[in-house]
């Protein structure tokens, strides 16, 4: 409905579950839940990393806005949500069994709810039961792959706008035009050169004719270019094996009529630096010697 969430702001910090407040740790009630599986003796003074409050403000592709607040230390427990639209609004609050829904100038309408407080207000055992029904049963999981993924990029660009006091931009950015290489279309001129641990010595010259990209036939391929080629080498060849010492000479034609490039665009902190890598290549190759035999060692 909403869409991703691409822009968002934070605040928050550690203000409670702190050395200053150490002492607290007397009262038992802070121990009610143990250490757990890699817990720690004191909630207070330990090397956790965990924000004890943070408060947000996200923008989604589609023009929703939302705010966000937790506190792990509130004196009124409570998981209260409100939806606004443009025709009424819906509130709940999980630990109270109802949900209020109100169009605009109408009478409010409550809906009653079941399920207690405990495991998240019935939602561990609801996930629980999802689980062991597409691992055991096969059926499929109400949460899709993509929507996991799009939750979990929110909330590491939430962490990130808190960290580093910013405003974090995670918007498309896979297609976007300023993120995509220019490469010259006309014919190139390549010169190669490699030279092995074994001793053998090669050197070439590739006529590329030109780059097509296929942004105009499939737009999610406007990242892709096909770059047809034609080389022409030689090499001096070390042999080893049975032959140790030995030695060839000979001519290399390269014909590649199917070479594409796949550009993966820079990350948001470096836009103007992608990275270019060939994904498939099929090489068609010609090879000639001009000694004829080998060299025998002397």
């Amino acid at each position: 409905m909403a869409g991703r969430i691409v822009r968002c702001a934070s605040f928050g910090g550690r203000s409670v579950f702190t050395e200053a407040n150490a002492d607290r740790q007397r009262d038992g009630r802070y121990q009610a839940w143990g250490r757990g599986w890699n817990g720690v003796d004191s909630a207070f003074a330990n090397d956790g990393d965990i924000l004890d409050h943070q408060v947000a403000i996200c923008e989604t592709e589609r023009g929703v806005r939302l705010a966000f607040h937790t506190n792990t230390h509130a004196g009124l427990p409570q998981r209260r949500w409100l939806a606004i639209g443009e025709d009424g609004a819906a509130e709940g609050d999980f630990g109270r069994p109802e949900i209020a829904v109100r169009r605009v100038f109408a009478q409010a309408e409550r809906v009653a709810l079941d399920g207690g407080a405990d495991g998240h207000y019935g939602a561990d055992a609801a996930m629980g039961r999802d689980l062991a029904a597409c691992w055991l049963d096969g059926a499929g999981f109400p949460v899709p792959a993509k929507a996991a993924l799009e939750a979990g990029l929110a909330a590491m660009a939430i962490d990130a706008a808190q960290r580093e006091g910013r405003i974090v931009d995670v918007s498309p950015r896979f297609l976007a035009p300023q993120d995509i290489p220019a490469r010259p279309n006309g014919p190139q001129v390549v010169l190669r050169s490699s030279i092995a641990t074994s001793g053998s010595v090669a050197a070439g010259i590739d006529l590329i004719p030109g780059t097509w990209g296929l942004e105009h036939l499939y737009r999610p391929l406007a990242f892709v270019n096909w770059r047809p080629s034609f080389g022409v080498g030689v090499v001096d060849y070390a042999g080893g094996g049975t032959k140790p010492g030995s030695r060839a000479q000979a001519v290399a034609i390269d014909l590649s009529p199917l070479a594409i490039d796949v550009h993966v665009p820079g990350s948001n902190r470096s836009r103007t630096s992608p990275v270019t890598g060939s994904c498939v290549a099929l090489t068609m190759s010609i090879m000639s010697f001009i000694s004829g035999e080998y060299q025998k060692p002397l």
